[in-house]
């Protein structure tokens, strides 16, 4: 797991928006870093390489690791040791996380995947099939989203 703190940056209040990224593979964590990078965001960009590591950090067992809120999930569905419904799951039925915005990135593009993630309460699910080409464009709708809606 690590960690990318924000840089202030006045001209950008939805920086103060964390990001939480569950996901096991390090190839599209990278991918991650680099589009909030390429697009010019300063959120906080916090890594869990599988679904028990990020409740722990959802729910501040982690000493490593703090997450301040407001912050949003970025999930993958295929993960070892706990996966991404197992995750979604967890958050709804504990009363503390219960409320927290999801959003899948996923190579699933099965409908039932995506139906089922949706019914579990997800904000959005993203295809990470070209996540390398594509994903800049998706961080800036995610911090647009950040920036207008209102958390928990």
């Amino acid at each position: 797991m690590s960690s990318i703190e924000a840089v202030s940056d006045d001209q950008n209040p939805s920086a103060n928006v964390a990001f939480l990224v569950i996901d096991d593979d390090v190839v599209d964590q990278e991918i991650v870093k680099r589009s909030f990078k390429k697009a010019h965001l300063k959120h906080p960009l916090i890594f869990a390489n599988n679904g028990e590591e990020g409740l722990r950090i959802m729910r501040g067992e982690d000493p490593n690791v703090r997450l301040n809120e407001p912050y949003m999930v970025l999930l993958d569905l295929n993960m070892p040791v706990m996966d991404g419904f197992e995750v979604l799951d967890a958050i709804r039925k504990d009363d503390q996380l219960q409320d927290k915005v999801v959003f899948v990135l996923s190579t699933s593009d099965d409908e039932r995947d995506v139906k089922r993630a949706y019914h579990s309460g997800i904000s959005g699910y993203i295809k990470k099939n070209d996540i390398a080409k594509g994903f800049t464009e998706a961080t800036r709708m995610l911090s647009s989203y950040g920036n207008v809606i209102v958390f928990p």
